[in-house]
């Protein structure tokens, strides 16, 4: 019962991330970093200070999302330091959560996702200053649901590389980039042009997949890059019922693979450093590249990456057969 508790307080808080700090915020101030600056800021902030905080996990997450939710009254008519707060709080939130999923199994994180991009997908279009009332409910529902919910240690816990989280750092900045010049695109919106049932299906397939056959983090990495590269060629070609259907499964394939790839990880300062790199700095530079309208050049550069991968592979390929055969 608590592993179903803790899935849907999980799910809480990445809706809270989707529809208010990632897309309402950013949507209400109109992009202006000037403004919407002091966000990331804070997020980067509470990611790190949480590790000076005194207490249990679950009394340091309490407290986040507590924070998280007196600003969110006040919302969207929030000044700079509100802005800096709530990033404050979620970012203070996102390595604690991380630690809370350690010692439950990974299906606690397949329904959350599911729950959270569908939630995130039905609910995108809706206006973005009347989202308080949401915030204010999902927030306090995370506070209810903590209750019920207690750490467990990590026997198996390894130590993750740091090109692994900088790996998972560039499929974050991939989305991203894509992410934010989609939602600005006049000519194709696919949240807005009636694709969000295919949209919520290929999340939940991405989710499912990545469950049932993520073997390895070599070959993962791969198959997203590919993915990726699909992703952006479907963008570039204006083709939107290939882009719902390939983009939203690999967003829920690589967040299924950083997932269940950090909650190995038994330093909580490591889990710090990644949430930090992955959640402000990969999205943030994300931002800016929409922003500055260079999403071809990212573009071209994943597409060499993609040809790169898709040669090593069958080289990789050849080989093994070439062994399997002097084998036999």
């Amino acid at each position: 019962m608590r592993a179903v508790i803790l899935s849907l307080i999980v799910a809480i808080e990445f809706i809270y991330y989707l529809l208010i700090a990632q897309t309402g915020i950013v949507e209400y101030f109109n992009s202006d970093m000037s403004i919407i600056f002091w966000l990331p800021l804070g997020g980067v902030v509470g990611t790190f200070a949480v590790i000076l905080l005194k207490g249990s996990y679950k009394n340091k997450l309490f407290l986040a999302i507590f924070l998280q939710t007196l600003i969110t009254l006040s919302y969207p008519h929030l000044s700079s330091l509100e802005l800096f707060l709530l990033g404050l709080s979620v970012g203070a939130s996102a390595p604690l959560i991380i630690r809370m999923l350690q010692g439950y199994s990974v299906w606690v994180i397949v329904p959350a996702l599911m729950i959270s991009y569908v939630s995130g997908t039905m609910l995108f279009t809706s206006d973005v200053a009347n989202r308080g009332i949401l915030g204010l409910f999902l927030s306090v529902s995370f506070l209810i649901m903590l209750y019920f919910v207690d750490t467990k240690e990590e026997k198996r816990a390894i130590s993750l590389s740091y090109l692994t989280i900088f790996t998972m750092s560039i499929w974050v900045f991939l989305d991203s980039a894509l992410f934010e010049t989609l939602s600005r695109d006049a000519v194709l919106s696919i949240w807005r042009d009636g694709y969000s049932i295919e949209i919520a299906l290929f999340h939940t397939v991405g989710v499912v997949f990545a469950y049932f056959f993520h073997k390895s983090f070599k070959h993962s990495n791969r198959l997203i890059t590919l993915l990726f590269a699909i992703s952006y060629l479907s963008y570039f070609a204006k083709n939107g019922i290939l882009l719902s259907a390939v983009y939203p499964f690999v967003i829920s394939y690589y967040n299924v693979v950083i997932l269940t790839t950090l909650i190995k990880e038994r330093a909580f300062g490591k889990i710090v450093f990644a949430m930090a790199l992955i959640g402000w700095g990969a999205s943030g530079v994300g931002l800016m590249v929409a922003l500055n309208a260079l999403l071809s050049l990212v573009g071209i550069v994943l597409a060499l990456s993609a040809v790169f991968v898709l040669i090593y592979s069958l080289i990789e390929l050849r080989i093994w057969q070439r062994w399997s055969i002097k084998a036999l």
